[in-house]
């Protein structure tokens, strides 16, 4: 299921949320990727639950530059790196 409502998964059951995403990273021994209604103004959000990475569809393809969100995107994801 996705993290968020996003219209890219319609046929999904209910989000996970950031408490759904927070506990699925402290039990996983695999590096979790998040997925569904992810943008610039949660991605920070998602990288401090434990997500190692994001998939992102509507935040750039809905964007008016894409090139710019996928830049801000990376911007702060990247505070986070390890």
């Amino acid at each position: 299921s996705p993290l968020f409502v996003t219209k890219t998964k319609s046929d999904c059951k209910s989000p996970w949320g950031l408490e759904g995403l927070k506990k699925l990273c402290s039990i996983s021994s695999h590096p979790v990727l998040a997925i569904g209604g992810i943008n610039e103004t949660n991605v920070e959000e998602v990288i401090q639950c434990g997500a190692q990475g994001v998939a992102v569809v509507s935040a750039i393809f809905d964007a008016p530059c894409p090139k710019t969100v996928a830049i801000q995107l990376t911007k702060r994801i990247k505070k986070y790196a390890v």
